[in-house]
């Protein structure tokens, strides 16, 4: 067996035992429960503003917001509706 083939064979070894020791280290995702799932709904939904808990609002804000460097840009009809749920509260 030549060098290079062995060589190749001692890289490809390492590559794929390291790859592997890699992945038994990389932990579990947790499975969604059903709570978080529950407030996870309307954070992307259209109805994101008009439902939900009041974190769900917030998240929901944030992410129609527009981004300008470090600050975000919010509609004041939006921040109304934010306000009108906060008040009744």
């Amino acid at each position: 067996m030549s060098k290079l083939r062995l060589a190749f064979v001692f890289f490809t070894i390492l590559f794929i035992s390291s790859y592997t020791l890699l992945q038994a280290q990389t932990p579990a995702a947790a499975p969604v429960t059903a709570t978080q799932q529950a407030n996870d709904a309307y954070k992307y939904s259209p109805d994101g503003l008009r439902k939900g808990s009041l974190a769900n609002q917030f998240d929901h804000l944030n992410y129609i917001s527009k981004n300008n460097y470090d600050f975000k840009m919010v509609r004041k009809t939006n921040l109304d509706i934010v306000k009108r749920t906060l008040l009744i509260l």
